[in-house]
Parts: C-alpha cells; structure tokens; sequence
C-alpha cells in the first residue's frame, strides 16, 4: 500500500502540468506532448529553445512544444503524507443569470478531474482527487452557505465562485478559515487584493472596460447609454468603461442601473423608457452612427432583448456588451425573435490559441456541442492548479497551500494559456475577442469577428462588422 505521493512522481506531475496543462486527456489521445527539462533534486527548470533532458508524457507519436519564457519552479513537500481521495469543493452558478457559464465551467472541471486522476493511476501512488460541486443559483447568499457547509466536510481548497458578487459575499469566511479559492471567471477589479485566499485565474474587468471601450471608439461610436446591473460585476464594468471610454473623448449621456433579482421575472420597462427617450434625443443631435448602447448584463439581457418591441427607436440601435453574454446560447434563445436582428457585440477574455486549446475545444465540443471561451479552459486549468499545489504543500491545509497559488500557476502552461498572476492573484491582461450575433444559416449565431490587443490598444477586425 502506497503511504504517499514520492517527489519522482511529485515532478512529473509538475512537468505535465507545466507544459501539456491541458493535461491527461489529451494522453489518452493518440499523440502526447513532450516538454524539454533539467531536473535537479527537487527543482524543474524549462528552458526555452533548447533541452538537455527530454521528458515524453504518455505514449504515441512525440511532437515538441514551444514556449515563449523561462520558469523555475521548486516542489514544496512532495505530496508529504497525502494518500487515498483529497476532496475539493466547486462552486459554480449552474442555475440563474450566469447559468451557461457555470455550466460550462462544471464540464471543463469534470473534465479535468478525469484526466487529472487518470495520470495519477498511471503513477506510483494511490492518490486521486474528488470534486463535490454545488450550485449557487448566481445567488450571494446561497453561495456562502453552500461554502460554509463545503468547509463543514472538511473541504480546504473550492474552484469557483463563477462570479464577483458571490466571491466578495464569502471572501470574508474564506480568508478567516484559511478556505483557498480558485476562479476562472469572478473578475471585479474591487477583489484584486494581495495576499487573500482568493485567486483568479481571468483578468480584472479594469482590462476587459478597456477592450470594449476601444471596439466602441473604433467603430466610431462616440455617444453611449449605458444599462448595468446594479452588483460587483456590472458597477466595475461600467466604472471602469467609463474612465476609458471618456479619455479616449467618448461621452456618456445616461447610465442606468437595475436591481438584481434571484427570484421572478425581470421587468425592465423602466429601463427601456428612459434608453428609448435618450436614444431618440441623441439621434436627432448626433446621428444613429454616432450612438450606442452599451449593456452591462448577464443571461438576463435575452429578457431585456424579448422586451423590445415597444421601444422600437432602440430595437434598431447599435448595441455593445461584454463577457456576461459572449457566447450564451441561453442568450441567443431567450431573446427570441429580435436575436437574428439586433446588432450586438460582446467581449470575451481570449485563450492563448496553442495546439492544446486547439485539443480541449475540439474535445469541449464533441461533448457539448458548444464553443469554450478562455473562461471555460481556465476551468480546466484551475483542477490542475490546485492539485499541483496541494500535493506540492504535502497537505490540504489551506494557510499552506495558499502561499504556492502563484508561484505553481506562473509555471504552467494550460488550456487557456499562461496564467501569469500578479501579486493580488490574479492573471495579469489577456487579449479579447469581439463576438457579434449574426445569422448563419438562418439561425442567430456567435460570430468571431475580431480581437483587441492589450498593448497596441486597438482592435484588429477579421470578418464584417
């Protein structure tokens, strides 16, 4: 009987973590992926562009990745005393105004669980890791609970929360009871605090407000309305599209907030008088193609969508969203018959475009028959983060496992790319795609049709916008 985990197998893992990241389930196809490394004692060092060991991951033909920077990383405890089952807990918003986020997350993670535990099999130790996965309904108040309960279980280490409100309501009980977080998607620039228990695998919404507001500018809509929800998510968004948006000489002429609900149907009447009324009036100043709409949404955007047609001014009007809606087929069903006709765009955090994301959509795909974001594959990666730095602490404890967070993230490479997290713990910029809904084939669809560059500033456009 294994007692352990050994730092032989401690290594390996950290290798395969490092550079296939998208991991095991990729092994089990018929190509695997090498990665060139110097191993010494306890320390891995990939080296760019060259190799003095070759280390082949799995069986079939060997092809070389390449990556872009040079990472030291050095194993912690070597799995310690860890044998047997390590429980995580993940939080997702499977239900509610975020449901297709979390839904895909839930697949990316149970993925990555497969994968992960199919590597360790194939290993000389006993050890697996389980998921227990609850939903929060994209509900504050149920997502503390549901953590509070997680950590009565014993459970240290939690992926998720899928989104902002949910991690700031149990940021709190985390950091007071040592509970280890790890996101993909909560991105509320207000959370980026240093030495926290919470970790977010997905730029801050202060990179994706710029995005937008230079596919706005650039499109040569010089006038907004805005509509946000009145919560973490939507007042960062809008704080933040606002402060790039008018120093790039854009204006503002009325942001409008809605209240949040958990329960019933939205009513957004009231909301759509007042766009409708401003929209009119700056038309007649500006122009139509001087005016947008800017909405700052999740899922519940279809209701907003279904509802226009009372207000036909804004039916007809440009509009521009963000990561809440990009890529929701959720969104795309539920605004019913305006979808096929409204003309919206909607940001989304890109992937690294590497041979790996290539595997893990073609593999997200035949299963769901839908397109991952980065969001989604950071998902994946998360799984492998977390058990990386578990094992390398050699405990579940979570004031230690928190302290190897970063240094085991920046010394991979995933299915999303680098994660390269920043002092707070989170990943530092990403390029964005823009995705606008158009109809292909008679059928209102998710269309890639450019994608903002963080340096340069400026969105680059590869198809008709």
């Amino acid at each position: 009987m294994k007692t352990g985990i050994s730092s032989s197998v401690t290594i390996v893992l950290a290798v395969v973590a490092l550079l296939i990241g998208a991991g095991i389930g990729y092994l089990a196809a018929p190509s695997s992926s090498t990665v060139t490394s110097t191993v010494s004692g306890t320390t891995v060092t990939t080296t760019v562009g060259g190799s003095t060991v070759t280390t082949t991951v799995g069986a079939g033909t060997t092809v070389t990745n390449t990556v872009t920077n040079t990472v030291t990383t050095t194993t912690g405890g070597g799995g310690g005393g860890l044998s047997g089952t390590i429980q995580l807990g993940a939080i997702y918003s499977l239900s509610g105004d975020t449901a297709f986020t979390g839904q895909q997350e839930k697949v990316a993670t149970q993925f990555a669980v497969d994968d992960l535990n199919a590597y360790l099999k194939n290993s000389s130790t006993n050890l697996q890791f389980n998921v227990k996965l609850e939903d929060d309904q994209t509900d504050a108040s149920v997502a503390l609970t549901e953590v509070q309960a997680l950590v009565s279980q014993g459970v240290k280490e939690i992926l998720g929360p899928t989104n902002s409100g949910e991690a700031r309501n149990v940021i709190s009980y985390a950091n007071a009871n040592h509970i280890v977080l790890l996101t993909p998607s909560s991105s509320a620039p207000d959370l980026a605090i240093p030495n926290d228990y919470l970790f977010r695998n997905v730029p801050t919404d202060a990179v994706q407000s710029a995005a937008i507001a230079r596919n706005v500018i650039q499109q040569g809509y010089n006038y907004v309305i805005i509509v946000y929800r009145n919560d973490a998510y939507g007042t960062g968004v809008n704080a933040g599209f606002q402060q790039h948006y008018t120093a790039e000489g854009g204006t503002v002429l009325d942001d409008i907030p809605y209240t949040v609900i958990t329960t019933g149907s939205y009513d957004f009447s009231a909301q759509l008088a007042q766009m409708n009324t401003d929209y009119q009036s700056a038309v007649a100043k500006y122009g139509a193609d001087h005016v947008a709409i800017e909405s700052i949404m999740f899922n519940e955007e279809a209701t907003m969508i279904a509802q226009l047609s009372s207000y036909s001014a804004i039916a007809g009007a440009r509009w521009f969203a963000c990561d809440g809606i990009a890529l929701s087929t959720i969104f795309l069903q539920g605004a019913g018959s305006l979808s096929p006709t409204i003309k919206l765009d909607a940001t989304y955090s890109a992937p690294t475009r590497s041979p790996i994301f290539a595997a893990f959509e073609a593999r997200f795909k035949a299963a769901t028959g839908q397109e991952p974001s980065a969001v989604t594959a950071a998902a994946y990666d998360d799984v492998w983060i977390m058990a990386r730095a578990i094992i390398d602490a050699g405990t579940t404890d979570g004031a230690v496992v928190k302290n190897l967070i970063i240094p085991v993230a920046n010394s991979y490479f995933g299915a999303a790319g680098w994660p390269n997290f920043n002092a707070a713990g989170d990943k530092q910029t990403s390029n964005y795609d823009i995705y606008q809904v158009q109809l292909v084939s008679g059928s209102p669809t998710w269309v890639l049709i450019g994608n903002w560059d963080p340096i340069a500033d400026s969105v680059t456009y590869s198809a008709p916008h």
